[in-house]
């Protein structure tokens, strides 16, 4: 039982180190558990007497069963609260990730409707300016006609 105690000792402190999940929500409570039931044990053999301990087999049989039991249903807890807290942390990690992909896919969107929203205004913006110049150009073309006609009167006006 000693060498037990040692070597989970020696594992606690490897875990320790590496600050594992694992060993916060599983390791730790185990061992917790493990001195709980030696004191326990210990407590209850000091009220009996060396005889009454070693001759009543059907108390050493009541105990191992019953430390069992709350080994397995301790250990079966913390498996289930374990597994419980890594798929709530999945869950997480998954709804973070949604919401990002949301997020960014929004973001595209916005992008491509302002894009598709200025590209037209600046094709109006464009085309207006070409029209204001070949107005212009027109209008020039027109005005040296007018000097044309007042300098040789026998000639047509073009408008």
């Amino acid at each position: 039982m000693k060498i037990f105690y040692m070597t989970s000792l020696s594992a606690m402190k490897h875990l320790i180190m590496k600050k594992s999940l694992f060993l916060k929500k599983f390791i730790i409570p185990m061992f917790i558990f493990k001195i709980i039931l030696t004191i326990k044990l210990f407590t209850n053999l000091k009220g009996k007497s060396s005889n009454q301990y070693h001759l009543g087999t059907k108390n050493d049989d009541l105990w191992d069963q019953s430390s069992e039991t709350i080994f397995e249903t301790t250990l079966h807890s913390g498996i289930q609260k374990l597994t419980k807290e890594i798929k709530q942390e999945n869950r997480d990690e998954l709804r973070n990730k949604l919401i990002d992909g949301e997020k960014k896919i929004e973001l595209e969107n916005r992008i491509a409707a302002r894009k598709a929203a200025s590209t037209p205004f600046q094709d109006v913006v464009a085309e207006r300016k070409e029209a204001r110049e070949s107005a212009d150009d027109l209008l020039k073309k027109n005005m040296e006609n007018i000097e044309k006609a007042r300098r040789e009167p026998g000639e047509d006006l073009i408008v």
